[in-house]
């Protein structure tokens, strides 16, 4: 005979455990993509300002 209890105690564990990995990845890929989009940002800031003619 099947322990149901067990069997309904692991199945919401496993749950969880999927539903927190699936949000840890996505904050890790929304993270990432942050940075990503940072660097970019700072390289063009970069650009810009070494373009610059200061009237000398």
């Amino acid at each position: 005979m099947l322990n149901n209890k067990g069997f309904a105690i692991s199945i919401v564990l496993y749950s969880i455990t999927a539903v927190v990995i699936v949000i840890l990845l996505l904050i890790i890929g929304v993270d990432a993509a942050n940075f990503h989009n940072t660097s970019n940002m700072t390289e063009e800031i970069k650009k810009e300002v070494s373009g610059l003619d200061f009237g000398e």
